[in-house]
C-alpha cells in the first residue's frame, strides 16, 4: 500500500505485477524503481528483466562526457591540499587523488610495490605489505571497515568484486573474529579515524566520504569523494611537514 501510494499507482497493480499476473511498462518499471532508491545499476538490471532496453548509461571518467565532472573533482582535490583526499569507484579502486596523498601514503606503506598501480585502497588497508602494519587503532579501524563492506556486500547479493573485497578482509592479519559475523542492523560512522605510525612518525586522521548529488550515470552514482583531516594539532603539523617535503 505504501509503495502504491508513494509511485502514485493501485495497491491491486502493484499486486499484480509482484505475482507475475500483470507486465508493467518501462515507465512504471523506472517509477518503482525511483521509490525504492533503487541504485543506477540496478535498475538497468531490473529493466532488463522486464523486456526493456537499459535505461541509464556508465561513461568513462577519463571520456569527454565526464570532463567537466572530472575537471571537478580535479579542482575539489587540488584544493584539499595540503591534506591528503582520493576519488575511488565503488569497488573502492583507486582513480584520483591529490598531491598530498601521493605524499603522504608511501611514508606509511610496508612496501613501495603496493602502491604499484592498479592500487585498491581497501586492499592496500589490509595488506601485510601496505598500511597494516602501520595502523596504530587497528582492531577499531579494520572492523569499521569490514562492517562498511558487509554492508555493501549485502545490499548486492550479486556483486561478487565487493564479495570477494570482503573474503579477503576477513582473513587478513589481526582482524577481530567479532568481525565474522554482519552486525548489519547498526549505521556506519559518519566518520572512521585511522591512526598511523611508523618509526618517529604518528599521524591521526579522520575521513568523510562525499557522492554526487542526483547523478544520472552509473559511474557519477557510484564515484566517492574521500577527504582526510588531522585529528589534532600534532597531527596537522606532520601533515604540513610531509607535504612540504
Amino acid at each position: 500500500m505504501q509503495l502504491a501510494v508513494e509511485a502514485d499507482v493501485s495497491s491491486r497493480h502493484v499486486s499484480f505485477m509482484e505475482t507475475g499476473r500483470s507486465k508493467p511498462s518501462r515507465q512504471m518499471v523506472v517509477q518503482i524503481a525511483e521509490v525504492l532508491e533503487v541504485p543506477l545499476r540496478e535498475r538497468n538490471a531490473l529493466l532488463q528483466a522486464a523486456g526493456f532496453a537499459p535505461l541509464y548509461r556508465q561513461s568513462d571518467l577519463d571520456g569527454s562526457e565526464l570532463a567537466s565532472v572530472r575537471q571537478s573533482l580535479e579542482f575539489l582535490l587540488e584544493r584539499h591540499n595540503p591534506y591528503p583526499a582520493v576519488v575511488v569507484d565503488r569497488h573502492w579502486n583507486l582513480l584520483l587523488q591529490n598531491r598530498a596523498s601521493s605524499q603522504i601514503l608511501p611514508k606509511f606503506v610496508e612496501s613501495p610495490a603496493a602502491l604499484v598501480a592498479p592500487v585498491n585502497v581497501m586492499q592496500l588497508l589490509f595488506r601485510a605489505d601496505g598500511l597494516q602494519p602501520s595502523v596504530a587503532n587497528w582492531v577499531e579501524l579494520s572492523s569499521a571497515m569490514i562492517g562498511r563492506l558487509q554492508r555493501e556486500a549485502a545490499a548486492d547479493p550479486g556483486d561478487h568484486e565487493t564479495r570477494a573485497l570482503l573474503e579477503e578482509a576477513l582473513t587478513a592479519e589481526g582482524v577481530d573474529e567479532n568481525s565474522h559475523v554482519p552486525d548489519l542492523g547498526s549505521m556506519t560512522p559518519a566518520t572512521a579515524e585511522m591512526r598511523l605510525q611508523r618509526g618517529d612518525l604518528t599521524l591521526g586522521l579522520f575521513s568523510a566520504i562525499t557522492t554526487l548529488g542526483t547523478p544520472f550515470d552509473i559511474t557519477l552514482q557510484e564515484l566517492r569523494l574521500e577527504t582526510f583531516f588531522p585529528v589534532d594539532a600534532a597531527s596537522e603539523d606532520v601533515v604540513r611537514s610531509l607535504t612540504s617535503e
